[in-house]
């Protein structure tokens, strides 16, 4: 009876110095298990993974001791079943460590990556930006034509209750301002011969040749400017005049004796009248252009003079001027015109 009680006992104190010892195994190594999770020397997925899978190793490892162990199979069991919490304790400390270098390991991953997803959001913004974009050309407020051309007057005038023709030839100056919305001012210079039959100085006299020169300016309309084809019509008026001299002729004056003699004929005009101006487009710039204008000469003066000179110190001068009324006056021009 007494070996029975004492075996017994020593069956239970065995039992109990395994149960002692399976859970400090199990926990020293779960304690190694953590330490090697803790060295996370691979990327954060391939060290869960490893992490994932050497817990259920341990733990399989903490289990072959206690089902080695050689007691009866209730014994076994029991000790068996303290396994569990460790276990549970181990995959709690694994988690919980495995979190903490997760953690660190993201920070180093979202720090360094502020400064590259920064610049790519940067350039995703740059590239998403509306490219600029020139702002449109603005329409011109005028255009400028410059014309540089040939004219032809032909007029007559009234002097002494005569008709007095002439025919001009000249060179013609002109500037034409077109609006955008179609004012057009006109500007123009002629200046050039003049030459007449119904001027005589002496008796055998033919034709005369003098000088001739106008200023007119012009306000109108242009209905049509384009780089090819520009239309201008305008109300124009100015000042034009045609002046004749004769050669010096030696004769005997009444009371000077003898003198030098010449006479001039000067005849100036103010005119009123329009002009049709139409321009064709070689090039962007360049064109050539006609003009044709008619005018009214409302008011003209004559002056008749004559002019004896004596010994190159004596001078004397009998002048005649007369008011009256022109007739008309025709002026074509033709010539090359700039547009600017």
């Amino acid at each position: 009876m007494k070996r029975i009680i004492v075996s017994a006992l020593i069956t239970c104190a065995t039992v109990f110095a395994q149960e002692t010892v399976a859970p400090a195994d199990t926990a020293a190594k779960v304690t190694e298990s953590a330490a090697q999770v803790v060295e996370p020397a691979t990327p954060v997925t391939e060290s869960a993974e490893a992490a994932s899978a050497e817990p259920a190793t341990q733990t399989a490892e903490v289990a072959e001791p206690a089902a080695s162990a050689e007691t009866p199979a209730g014994t076994v069991a029991q000790a068996a079943e303290p396994a569990e919490a460790p276990a549970e304790t181990a995959q709690a400390v694994t988690s919980a460590e495995m979190a903490e270098p997760i953690a660190q390991t993201a920070v180093p991953v979202s720090q360094p990556a502020e400064g590259p997803v920064a610049e790519s959001s940067a350039t995703v913004y740059a590239a998403s930006a509306p490219a600029p974009v020139n702002a449109p050309v603005a329409e011109k407020t005028w255009t400028h034509l410059w014309g540089v051309g040939a004219t032809v007057p032909v007029e007559q005038y009234k002097s002494r209750g005569n008709k007095i023709d002439l025919i001009n030839y000249g060179l013609d100056l002109s500037y034409t301002g077109v609006a955008r919305f179609g004012l057009a001012l006109h500007l123009s210079i002629a200046a050039g011969s003049s030459s007449t039959d119904n001027i005589r100085f002496e008796k055998n006299d033919d034709w005369l040749v003098g000088s001739f020169g106008a200023v007119e300016a012009g306000l109108g309309f242009s209905p049509v400017n384009t780089n090819g084809f520009t239309l201008v019509v305008l109300a124009v008026a100015g000042y034009e005049y045609a002046e004749f001299e004769s050669d010096e002729k030696e004769v005997r004056h009444s009371e000077l004796g003898i003198v030098e003699r010449r006479f001039t004929e000067t005849m100036g005009a103010l005119s009123v009248g329009g002009d049709l101006v139409l321009r064709f487009g070689l090039s962007e710039h360049i064109g050539i252009f006609a003009s044709v204008g008619g005018r009214w000469l409302p008011i003209t003066v004559t002056e008749s003079s004559v002019r004896y000179e004596k010994d190159d110190d004596y001078v004397r001068t009998e002048s005649y001027i007369e008011d009256d009324r022109g007739v008309y006056s025709v002026v074509p021009a033709i010539g090359a015109m700039w547009k600017f």
